[in-house]
Formats: structure tokens, C-alpha cells, sequence
């Protein structure tokens, strides 16, 4: 009898954690999949570079405009994933359940993580789901969610598998880091200091003896770097920036926002209130000894963190450095805490149910935000169906003074739906890092990684088309892929998020127009009066 009502209880349990994980999974995945298109920053760039890779071999467009070519290169996560993904019919649809793997990622990747450190399952990494909405998302940075994800669970496969034999264990994450190394670069580097924490820590505790099988266990744990290593100095990456390379550490602005980048998505309170709240759960759950931090990842914790204060803002002119280690750390506290004695039941169950909560407030603002910028894409989608298929388009910004209700880094890659709806030449889509490079006599009108020109840089340019047969550069040493813009590009898309302007360029003849964004024609026809500019 007491067996049965011990076997009853734990299936009890069981059905208790499978209904309040899947039920959370369903909260946070409803922002993504309640729109046709979740504008996240970057994702509409990535998510061009997939249509291309999908339809160059039957779009005649598509070839004449890009080049793929498959190489070992350490960006390539959304590009493996999205193999079999490619086959569903709708772009849109495949981009959306690329977007939903990432937002659910974290949370298995902690479950897994917290079970082979505490070796039982537990509602801890529920807290998980609270996080699953962050800056990195806002910013769509997908192939990086996606690999550190996996580079947690790698991670607890390592710390799993410390009593295997050496050299086979080893061989065989030699494989699994090389994996995540053409992931994505920055993950695989997380996932290393993630290593090097823990292999520290452990020798630590025994002090450091037998040192000869310490000596060899590191020597095990560094072979994971060398396949990577070699494919990094023998494969060689087309240069990924418009101009000089740049490093600088930023400043407090910077900083901050890095600190809240775990938990900020679109900013604003609904996002700073869940992270206080984490934050003094965390300090007074161990203060007072009802929360303990694993000795297995406090020092991996404590690694990255530090590594995370010293990274710059700006490394090698990549944008956002400093925010990508902050949300590693957040995860493997996650991963790595557990309730001791002190901490009853009817206090723990509060506390959950707290973060349970702010995670569904924060699921319904974020889908209500979500869809405000859906229907402005859907504006621009009809806009840029006014332009024919296989044509040449530039986007350009006239935001004027007035800011927006959300932000505008939010829709800044607009002009790549023309890539994935017309078979367009944009010339901000990612190249350089990626397997999708322009074709060569178009590179001069193309940018590796550039934002969209102004109305007022279209201008000088035109000022100076005469001035130079040859590639410009602006005072800071950035090419200016725009540079003759009246003649290497067919269309113009001008953003300009309900301030509308007034826009007096020659050359341009309007032909649709909305709310964010007006579409105009390049009239190829049009002959300036070169005399009005004097001798």
C-alpha cells in the first residue's frame, strides 16, 4: 500500500511539472506564432539569406544577384537549420518556427543542465521561461540563442560525463564542439570558458592532485578547441565590415543596458520590474541559505561574469558584444541553483508562481507589441508590391526628429523583405561572415554589414557622382556602398515611421506609399541640369 501511494505521488508529480512547463511553453511561444512575421532587428536578414538559399536555383533574379558558396565558416546555425525547414512552403512559416525553437531553446537546455548537476527534476528551471524574451531576441540574433542553447547542453554533457574514459571522451567532444563552433563563434568561445570554469574549479577542490591526471584531464578539455582552431587559420572569411575595424568598451549607457539585457526585450518597466524581482529573489534566497548555488557552477558563473564586465562594447567593429555573455550567466544560475531545508514549501510554490506570473504578463505585451510591428510590415509588403520582380532596391531613412512608440532599430531591415517577396538586390544583407556573398559587379553597391543611408547622405552623394569614378569613403574610412546611387539601384524605399517628410531628390518618382515606409521609382530618364551647378 505505501509503495503504491509513493508511485501514485510521483506520478502525480510528474503530470504537476508536464502541465506547468507545457503551459508555459504555450505562453511564450504566442507572441511569435500569433503573427505572420516577428519583427526582430536582424531576423528579416537572416531570414533572407534563407530564401535565398532556398529558391537561387530557381529564381533567375536570385542567381544573377548572389553568390552561395558552402564553406566551413563559423556562422552557419540558422543556415543548417533551416535544410529541412526550407521544404515548407510558406518562407514566413519556416522563419516562425525557426523563431519559436530559439525562444523555447533556453528552457530544456537548463532542465537538462539542472538535472545532471542536482540529478532529480525540478520546477527551478520553469524560471527559465521568464527569460526566454530578451535583448539578444529583440535584436534577432538567432544563430547565437540558438548555438548557446546547445552550448549549454553540451556543457552539461561534459560535467555528466567527468567519470568516462579520457581519450574517448574527448574524441568524442571534439566532435560536438566543432559543431558548435560552425555554429556560431561567440557560443563556442561561451562554451569554452564554460570548460575552462569548470576543470579549474574541479581541480581546485582536490588541490590540484594527482596533478599528472589533472595535467591530462586539461589536455582532454583543450582538444576540444583544436579542430576549430585549424578550420579558423586555414579558412578564409571575405572581410565582414564596411570600413575600419573598431573596438571600444562603451559607456555606462552601455553598460546598463548590458546588465538588462537577460531580461529587457523592448524596454520599459514591464521589462525592468521581472528583473528586480529575480535579482532580490536570487540575493535573499542565498543569503538566507534557502537557495544554493551548485559548487559545480558557481565557479563557471564567476568566470564568465568577469569575462562578461571586460568584454567591449563594440569588438572588432561587432556591435553588442557585451551583451551575449550576460544571459549565459543568468542561465546557469538557473541551471545551477537548488532549495535547501530552509526553504518550505508554501514559499517556494509563492515564488514560482510569481515569476510564472510576470512571465505571462510579459508574454501579453510582448505579442501586443509584436503585432503592432506585424502590421506595419504587412504596410510595407504592399508597398513593395508596387515594385516588379528582380529589380535593384535601396532603403533609406527619413525619421526626422520624432521618436516612435517602439523602437526603430526594430524595423531597420525593412528593405530585405523585397529579397524573400521580389527577388531583390537589397545591399545591407549580411555577407562576409555568411555562405551568400553579391555578385561580383555588384559589390561595389553592397555592404557586408551597413545600416540604410539618409535622405541627406542621398544628396552629397549625388553632389560628388561626378567628382570620382572610384569607390568613396566617408570622413571615418566607411565605403559608401550607396555612391551613385541613381544609377546602380531601380527603387527606393524610404522609412519613415509616420513622420513623413517632404523628399526633394531628382531622379525619384513616387509610386506607393503607408504609414512607415514610401516606395519610389529611380527615373533613369531623368537629365540634371548640370548647369545649375556652376562651373
Amino acid at each position: 500500500m505505501q509503495q503504491n501511494t509513493r508511485s501514485l505521488a510521483v506520478w502525480q508529480t510528474t503530470a504537476l511539472y508536464i502541465a506547468i512547463y507545457g503551459v508555459m511553453a504555450a505562453v511564450v511561444l504566442y507572441p511569435v506564432l500569433s503573427v505572420k512575421i516577428p519583427v526582430l532587428c536582424d531576423y528579416l536578414n537572416h531570414l533572407a539569406r534563407m530564401h535565398i538559399l532556398a529558391d537561387i536555383g530557381h529564381s533567375a533574379a536570385l542567381s544573377s544577384f548572389y553568390r552561395v558558396q558552402w564553406k566551413p565558416i563559423p556562422y552557419l546555425a540558422m543556415d543548417v537549420a533551416f535544410l529541412p525547414l526550407r521544404h515548407i512552403p510558406n518562407i514566413y512559416t519556416a522563419g516562425r518556427i525557426f523563431v519559436a525553437i530559439c525562444v523555447l531553446l533556453p528552457v530544456p537546455s537548463v532542465a537538462i543542465l539542472h538535472f545532471v548537476v542536482h540529478r532529480r527534476f525540478s520546477l527551478i528551471p520553469a524560471v527559465t521561461f521568464l527569460f526566454c524574451y530578451n535583448y539578444l531576441l529583440s535584436y534577432g540574433l538567432l544563430p547565437y540563442l540558438f548555438t548557446l542553447s546547445l552550448a549549454i547542453m553540451v556543457l552539461a554533457c561534459w560535467i555528466g560525463s567527468v567519470g568516462w574514459p579520457r581519450w574517448p571522451r574527448a574524441a568524442l567532444f571534439c566532435v560536438l564542439a566543432l559543431a558548435l563552433y560552425l555554429c556560431h563563434l561567440v557560443a563556442f568561445g561561451a562554451y569554452c570558458l564554460a570548460v575552462a570554469g569548470f576543470e579549474f574549479a574541479r581541480a581546485w577542490r582536490a588541490g590540484f592532485r594527482p596533478w599528472r591526471a589533472f595535467a591530462a584531464d586539461w589536455l582532454a578539455a583543450g582538444l576540444q578547441a583544436v579542430l576549430p582552431m585549424t578550420l579558423a587559420l586555414t579558412v578564409k572569411l571575405e572581410h565582414p565590415f564596411a570600413g575600419p575595424v573598431v573596438t571600444f568598451y562603451g559607456d555606462l549607457g552601455a553598460k546598463i543596458i548590458a546588465l538588462r539585457s537577460p531580461i529587457w526585450f523592448f524596454g520599459g518597466r514591464a521589462d525592468d520590474l521581472p528583473g528586480d524581482f529575480a535579482l532580490l529573489v536570487l540575493i535573499l534566497g542565498l543569503l538566507t541559505r534557502r537557495l544554493r548555488l551548485a559548487p559545480a557552477i558557481w565557479p563557471i558563473v564567476l568566470l564568465i561574469g568577469a569575462v562578461a564586465v571586460c568584454t567591449p562594447d563594440m569588438l572588432f567593429s561587432v556591435y553588442g558584444m557585451d551583451w551575449r555573455l550576460p544571459l549565459l550567466v543568468v542561465l546557469l544560475i538557473i541551471g545551477g541553483l537548488s532549495t535547501t531545508e530552509r526553504m518550505n514549501h508554501a514559499l517556494a510554490a509563492a515564488v514560482l508562481g510569481g515569476f510564472l506570473l510576470m512571465t505571462v504578463v510579459r508574454a501579453a505585451t510582448i505579442a501586443s507589441a509584436l503585432s503592432v510591428l506585424d502590421r506595419q510590415v504587412a504596410e510595407v509588403r504592399h508597398v513593395l508590391g508596387e515594385m516588379p520582380h528582380g529589380m535593384r532596391l535601396l532603403m533609406v531613412d527619413n525619421l526626422g526628429g520624432k521618436q516612435s512608440v517602439l523602437p526603430s532599430r526594430a524595423t531597420q531591415h525593412l528593405g530585405l523583405l523585397a529579397v524573400i517577396d521580389r527577388d531583390a538586390f537589397v545591399p545591407t544583407l549580411f555577407t562576409g561572415t555568411t555562405i551568400v556573398s553579391p555578385a561580383p559587379e555588384l559589390l561595389r553597391s553592397s555592404t557586408p554589414a551597413g545600416l540604410p543611408p539618409s535622405v541627406s547622405e542621398l544628396m552629397v552623394s549625388l553632389d560628388h557622382s561626378g567628382t570620382s569614378s572610384g569607390p568613396q569613403f566617408d570622413d571615418a574610412g566607411h565605403y559608401i556602398y550607396w555612391s551613385r546611387w541613381e544609377d546602380m539601384f531601380d527603387y527606393i524605399l524610404i522609412r519613415h515611421l509616420g513622420n513623413r517628410a517632404e523628399v526633394s531628390l531628382p531622379y525619384l518618382r513616387l509610386v506607393a506609399t503607408s504609414s512607415i515606409a514610401d516606395l519610389y521609382r529611380i527615373d533613369k530618364s531623368f537629365k540634371p541640369d548640370l548647369r545649375a551647378k556652376g562651373p
